[in-house]
């Protein structure tokens, strides 16, 4: 049984605003889905756990009963899921990271820490928050749990996670001295529009038109653009209900409690994943709307539809005991 030691005391919400910055894990910058933001409170920045702890390519269990977070190493189908999720939450072009200017509230909470089966002590004065239902945890404690390094540059308004797989591959120290980033920022690469591998999401972008006579593009129609994003979702929702059913079904033909927690780890992963890709073809066909002069109302049912989608799933994960 792993031993947790508890965190400071909960006290009253409190409001901040967030701040705006750049995220650079192994060399990839990423981006926070939306509705995600990165915050400090007294000197210390919190992130999103899921997303922190996928940056870092790590497994995480949040168990808000027990107020108890469990990181640990994935398993080979975990760590797909992860590639897969990573692949599409990678920043696009000029894109930060973190929204700043956006003021939430938070909710304190005592929080246990293990991370691959020790515990761990928030250093005096950090909590854990509770954002819009998602738990937030200090930045830097989590990395450096994991072994990775870490460093703020406050002028570039960036962070810069490398994990110790990464570093050996690219020669680096331990410390991981320096303030620059050696790897880049960029988005390149091929895989910024949401490919996969893991059989999960499969949606391609379809946001080229043909070509006209004499090289001249033709304008793509709106609804041309709506049927594409429909036919890309309809895809995602196929693949990620399959995914979602077969852990299901291992879940409900096994009495072993281990295996059970792992199969909702996994579950809560894939909802993950296939909230990163939902918001990469949103992301990409708001980008075709614009720039063809149309408006993008349509995308808000999309993600109401979604949402309400995740949601249900969300409560079906809480209810696995």
């Amino acid at each position: 049984m792993v031993n947790s030691i508890v965190s400071a005391a909960s006290v009253a919400p409190v409001k901040v605003k967030t701040s705006s910055f750049n995220m650079i894990f192994d060399g990839q910058k990423l981006a926070l889905p939306e509705g995600q933001y990165v915050f400090a409170v007294n000197g210390t920045s919190y992130m999103p756990l899921r997303f922190v702890s996928y940056a870092l390519q790590k497994s995480v269990n949040w168990d808000s009963k027990a107020l108890k977070v469990t990181v640990s190493d994935p398993t080979k189908q975990e760590a797909v899921i992860l590639k897969d999720y990573l692949t599409n939450v990678i920043s696009h072009n000029d894109q930060v990271s973190a929204q700043g200017g956006v003021t939430v509230q938070l909710t304190p909470k005592s929080v246990k820490f293990a991370v691959n089966g020790q515990a761990k002590l928030l250093p005096s004065g950090q909590n854990g928050y509770i954002v819009n239902g998602a738990l937030y945890v200090p930045v830097r404690f989590l990395s450096e749990a994991v072994g990775s390094a870490i460093q703020w540059d406050a002028v570039k308004k960036q962070v810069t996670a490398e994990s110790e797989t990464y570093r050996a591959e690219h020669g680096k120290d331990e410390t991981g001295t320096g303030t620059g980033n050696t790897s880049g920022t960029g988005s390149t690469g091929g895989n910024g529009n949401g490919t996969s591998d893991s059989g999960a999401g499969g949606d391609s972008t379809g946001g080229a038109t043909g070509g006209g006579a004499g090289g001249v593009i033709e304008k793509p129609t709106y609804e041309s653009i709506k049927a594409n994003a429909e036919q890309r979702l309809t895809t995602l929702k196929n693949n990620c209900q399959s995914a979602l059913m077969k852990i299901a079904i291992k879940y409900s033909n096994t009495d072993d409690p281990n295996v059970k927690e792992t199969l909702k780890n996994q579950g809560y992963a894939q909802l993950d994943s296939c909230t990163a890709k939902f918001n990469t073809i949103i992301s990409d066909t708001e980008k075709q709307l614009k720039a063809n002069g149309y408006g993008t109302d349509v995308l808000q049912s999309y993600r109401d539809e979604f949402n309400s989608q995740v949601e249900a799933g969300r409560v079906i994960m809480q209810g696995m005991a």
